[in-house]
């Protein structure tokens, strides 16, 4: 069974990030184009992107649990390694943990992830802004004048879904 980050990162990447938030904004930016019937994008838009206010914060706790979680000094906690003498596990277990830090380039890996997550939040402010500002039930012409913020705040989230997909994927040693 996969540990518990790596099933919420699953979740909250790809079930959420990918197959809601981006999904809205890849059909609104479809209407734009004029590619696609509008309905009520608007509508539809703001409805799936808000639960970023909810859930966006959920990636900052994710990515902070990351080197807790999926190092590979977890084994140290269970047999046979947790056997280990004491005075072994003082250096053994900071030793696993920094030479997977650095096999897996940690540091500029969960750098990145926080960077595009920061730069999701920003955009998301501004996109949520001039959502509130429309009215309702508005056509394709009308939720065009929000397209270059709509591209940004899709490209913002692919990058933040990329960042995630190049963290570990398991405990490995």
């Amino acid at each position: 069974m996969a540990p518990r980050w790596q099933r919420e990162r699953d979740q909250l990447n790809h079930n959420w990030l990918q197959n809601v938030v981006l999904m809205a904004a890849n059909h609104a930016l479809g209407v734009t184009a004029g590619a696609v019937i509008a309905g009520d994008a608007r509508q539809t838009l703001a409805e799936d992107i808000r639960h970023w206010r909810e859930r966006g914060g959920e990636i900052s706790v994710l990515l902070d649990r990351l080197e807790a979680e999926m190092s590979p000094a977890v084994y140290f906690k269970i047999p046979p390694m947790s056997l280990c003498p004491d005075d072994t596990k003082r250096w053994l277990v900071p030793l696993t943990h920094e030479l997977w830090r650095r096999r897996n380039r940690l540091g500029g890996a969960i750098a990145r992830a926080r960077a595009c997550h920061s730069g999701v939040e920003s955009v998301f402010q501004d996109l949520t802004s001039l959502l509130d500002g429309m009215p309702q039930g508005m056509d394709a012409a009308s939720l065009k004048r929000i397209d270059p913020v709509l591209q940004q705040f899709t490209s913002q989230c692919r990058a933040l879904s990329g960042a995630i997909s190049a963290l570990p994927r398991e405990v490995t040693l």
